[in-house]
């Protein structure tokens, strides 16, 4: 009989990487959250994405092959699964004080039985009349542009959204190198970053964040009915433990941009025409692994 071979898949990989590891208590919780990140998940592959279109360099291609041929095995490891689960938190946080206030409208899920149901910063389960819900978001929903996204709240009360946001180092250095370049300072141990600073001068949100927001009013605007007109951003900055406000507010002409470019994409689809990458004819690290796979 012939023996069979497991393929060594990102997440396999570092599930095993795990295995070695020195410390008992560590290793063990590093492979009871690898586990859960094996599962499979809710996300749907058929849809465009809001945050995948705001990127600084959005791989059309890599979409298209996502939304034809489904999704590939994505790679993962503890301390990725570890940045997820902050920000997770972090907007966890967020969001109970705001229904503590009864500002959050949305989607909301019962703790207790199950129950998914809309309103504005609920007392009772419609259902069983629990008291522990978890905020699901702002569903946001174009079908005509392939489109589906969650925004992080609305505050009907105020007239806006919000967009929850966890800032690190890393994160600022893909969006802003030089931004970040400009508060390098050389010591005798080699060259570190000034924060304090750094975040003192951060005076708006990243680019992305921009286009994210804008998107959302878009979508809440046109496909929901709702009187929005600005999104506002909370900043966590990671290092400091410190909090910034910016609000951007809704701009027509970048909406319609950025629909363009949707709808662009979502026509693709629909005639099977797969587009060009934007940063190589032989593919980004955002389409090769679906070439790989195909």
């Amino acid at each position: 009989m012939s023996k069979s071979v497991v393929k060594r898949t990102p997440g396999l990989a570092a599930y095993l990487d795990s295995v070695k590891e020195s410390n008992a208590l560590f290793g063990d919780i590093s492979r009871h959250v690898l586990s859960k990140a094996a599962r499979p998940n809710s996300h749907r592959s058929d849809v465009i994405y809001p945050s995948e279109v705001v990127k600084a360099q959005w791989c059309q291609r890599a979409t298209y092959l996502r939304i034809v041929n489904g999704r590939v095995p994505e790679r993962t490891s503890f301390r990725m699964q570890n940045i997820f689960e902050e920000g997770n938190r972090t907007h966890e946080k967020w969001q109970d004080w705001l229904a503590e206030m009864r500002r959050l409208e949305g989607d909301w899920g019962c703790q207790g039985c199950g129950n998914q149901f809309y309103a504005r910063g609920p007392e009772k389960c419609p259902r069983c009349h629990g008291s522990r819900f978890k905020y699901r978001e702002l569903r946001l929903i174009a079908s005509d542009l392939m489109l589906s996204g969650r925004c992080d709240g609305y505050l009907p009360a105020d007239g806006c959204l919000i967009e929850i946001k966890t800032l690190g180092l890393g994160s600022l250095r893909y969006e802003s190198p030089g931004f970040v370049a400009r508060y390098e300072v050389e010591t005798p141990r080699g060259t570190v970053i000034d924060l304090e600073r750094m975040w003192k001068d951060l005076r708006r949100p990243l680019g992305s964040a921009v286009k994210q927001g804008i998107l959302y009013l878009h979508l809440a605007r046109e496909y929901v009915g709702l009187d929005v007109d600005r999104c506002e951003f909370l900043y966590d900055f990671k290092a400091t433990q410190e909090t910034k406000a910016f609000t951007v507010m809704y701009d027509e002409a970048k909406a319609d941009a950025l629909i363009g470019s949707i709808r662009q994409m979502a026509n693709c689809v629909i005639a099977r025409e797969i587009p060009d990458c934007p940063v190589s004819s032989d593919g980004c690290r955002d389409c090769k692994p679906y070439q790989a796979a195909s």
